[in-house]
């Protein structure tokens, strides 16, 4: 068509029923295009209604979303069939047609009340499986700052969820919205005033999680002075913990409980503490006190916490040496020995701790062990610990210290034998670690060749 005869052919109703047909049922995309194409120079009122909605009442969830297509594509204003579609998308089953359907309220803000819509749009924002279906369904809420009640009211009882997915996506539509500076974390946080103490610990620090740090922070903290049970002050000193907000208050705060009657409590509050690392330094003295504790795992906890903060706990060296046993828990054991290899300045203590225990009874002990030696370049000569270890009755510890006496003290006697036994050895990981190490002295000394050569 020429623009003239199709301006005058768009002026017959039956030209616009066939263009609307076209636009919301042909299988081929392009021919829906040119159909709405056609349909942008005619007159469509809402007495098109009853066609419009003939269409995405058809059980072809292709056609219903065509359908929204055409309504979003032409900006249709004034259809009183709109209410009724959108009502209808929002829980249909098909995926694609609840997209389109929130794609079209959030284009037809002007046209279309979202009313009674709250409950289902949180619902879908807190529990549908396809995220962006969820984010869509907050982008909706966006746009209608009057319904921040209504819509907080829902999102508060999506909170109170045991499904912690759902608690998740009402919490994260919460500081979404609040990017677009409409003030519902702080409607939030006054209707969850009226929930109970532990559910609101929950909801307050999975709000910090989602962003909302600065503007709920404060309000957590707070929930320390009304905590009288040791579940509500167990929940508070792991959240804080987990959040990783670390300041005076927060440290102060976590630094009272390590002193606390209950073991788990002190547990929690060490735990905490090494989640915020070097920021939490001021309280070593503190955590060196509870490597005497006589609970293993506050022990554990607490040498864990030394060992995040590094050289910032080295005064604390000589008490973790001090503090190890053989005979204690495997788990101190281990998290003592990570702890001194990470705060002690003194090389080789480290090193002479690492040896001694290379051959510890746990698999997990030996694990750590390996991979701090890993790590360092062992100070003086070959150690008795580790030509011991040669023989072991452990394979871990027989490969890591041939294959680490190699590296380090290749022209050792004791360390070529050992070479020479893992190469006649019947186990494949024994002679490759011979080989490999043999390949690595091969390369070293070519290249120490090429630099002894004189330079023309």
């Amino acid at each position: 068509f020429n623009r003239s005869s199709h301006a005058l052919i768009m002026d017959s109703s039956e030209a616009i029923f066939q263009a609307i047909k076209m636009a919301c049922t042909s299988p081929r995309s392009a021919a829906r295009q040119k159909a709405r194409k056609q349909l942008n120079t005619a007159v469509i009122d809402s007495s098109f209604d009853e066609m419009l909605m003939r269409h995405f009442n058809i059980r072809d969830y292709s056609v219903k979303k065509w359908t929204l297509e055409t309504i979003k594509a032409l900006e249709l204003s004034g259809l009183t069939c709109l209410d009724r579609m959108v009502d209808e998308g929002l829980i249909c089953q098909s995926k694609d047609v609840v997209r389109e359907t929130l794609d079209l309220m959030t284009h037809a803000k002007q046209f279309c009340d979202l009313g009674g819509k709250v409950p289902v749009l949180v619902r879908l924002a807190c529990t549908h499986e396809t995220t962006d279906i969820r984010r869509k369904a907050v982008a909706v809420f966006a746009l209608f700052v009057e319904q921040l009640d209504a819509i907080a009211d829902v999102l508060v009882k999506y909170s109170m969820s045991h499904d912690v997915a759902y608690v998740h996506n009402a919490t994260e539509a919460v500081v979404t919205i609040e990017k677009d500076k409409n003030d519902l974390v702080m409607k939030f946080l006054m209707k969850m005033e009226e929930q109970a103490l532990g559910r609101r610990i929950k909801v307050y620090a999975a709000l910090c999680k989602a962003g909302a740090t600065n503007l709920v922070m404060p309000v957590l903290l707070d929930c320390f002075k009304k905590a009288t049970l040791d579940k509500h002050k167990a929940l508070l000193v792991e959240a804080v913990g987990e959040i990783g907000m670390c300041n005076s208050e927060v440290v102060s705060v976590l630094k009272g409980f390590l002193a606390d009657d209950s073991a788990d409590l002190r547990r929690l509050a060490a735990k905490s503490i090494a989640m915020l690392g070097e920021g939490a330094s001021e309280v070593v003295e503190d955590l060196t006190g509870l490597l005497k504790d006589n609970n293993s795992r506050v022990k554990s906890s607490a040498a864990r916490a030394l060992a995040r903060m590094g050289v910032k706990a080295s005064a604390s060296a000589s008490d973790l040496k001090k503090a190890f046993s053989p005979q204690c828990d495997w788990q101190v054991r281990l998290d003592i020995i990570d702890a001194f290899a990470a705060v002690s300045a003194d090389e080789k203590q480290v090193t002479a701790m690492l040896m001694d225990n290379l051959q510890d009874k746990n698999g997990e002990v030996r694990r750590v062990v390996m991979n701090n030696l890993s790590r360092r370049r062992p100070p003086g000569d070959l150690p008795p610990t580790l030509k011991k270890a040669f023989q072991s009755n452990f394979k871990d510890v027989r490969v890591f210290a041939v294959r680490y006496g190699g590296e380090h003290f290749y022209e050792s006697l004791s360390v070529k034998n050992a070479l020479e036994k893992f190469n006649k050895s019947l186990d494949g990981e024994e002679v490759g670690v011979a080989k490999w190490i043999a390949e690595k002295q091969r390369n070293l000394v070519e290249v120490n060749a090429e630099d002894s050569q004189p330079r023309s």
